[in-house]
């Protein structure tokens, strides 16, 4: 295996704890996923991911636990939940595609009464975000065309929650670049 697979299993792993999305669970599929991202994962690596990741969730838990204001990423969530409430799909992380990200979407609006769009975002902006390049959220109907309606209610549930957004397309939501703190071990407040 070569060095540069190695690494990108590293890198891979380091992010997924970074990004908030995960927890202690992630230890009992972890040899699945490093499967999904390189072939012939020696024992070495194996071992070395393990304690990486282990180590790796440690430090998140005793960072949240300082985190006594109310996070960028509370706001976002307390927003969702109240776009799912009206009964809009809002969904985080999900996907690398959109054609993924849109199987999702179709799971998840066979949870509401009456779907009325979609509010979401792909893994892949997770990526951005956590690097600092603030979010781009993807609005539509859930044919997937643009809806002007619901576009300006995403942006207005998202404002009223103190997050910087704004309408950048017809389809498209902004998020300003903000500090990822996402909570997998703690409640806010």
């Amino acid at each position: 295996m070569q060095e540069a697979d190695r690494e990108h299993v590293r890198q891979a792993m380091r992010f997924l704890v970074a990004s908030g999305f995960v927890d202690g669970s992630l230890l009992d599929d972890l040899d699945a996923r490093v499967d999904d991202l390189v072939d012939g994962a020696d024992a070495a690596l194996r071992a070395e991911i393990r304690e990486q990741v282990t180590a790796d969730l440690d430090a998140p838990a005793r960072r949240e636990a300082e985190w006594d204001e109310e996070t960028v990423n509370d706001r976002i969530d307390e927003a969702f939940d109240e776009l799912w409430d009206g009964e809009v799909v809002a969904l985080q992380n999900v996907g690398y595609t959109p054609d993924e990200a849109w199987d999702d979407v179709d799971d998840a609006a066979a949870l509401l009464d009456a779907p009325r769009g979609a509010a979401l975002w792909l893994a892949t902006e997770t990526e951005r975000a956590v690097d600092g390049a603030g979010l781009r959220i993807l609005v539509a109907g859930l044919d997937r065309a643009p809806d002007a309606e619901l576009l300006d209610e995403v942006v207005g549930v998202l404002r009223k929650y103190g997050v910087d957004a704004a309408a950048t397309g017809p389809s498209e939501v902004t998020v300003a670049p903000f500090r990822w703190q996402k909570r997998a071990f703690t409640e806010p407040g």
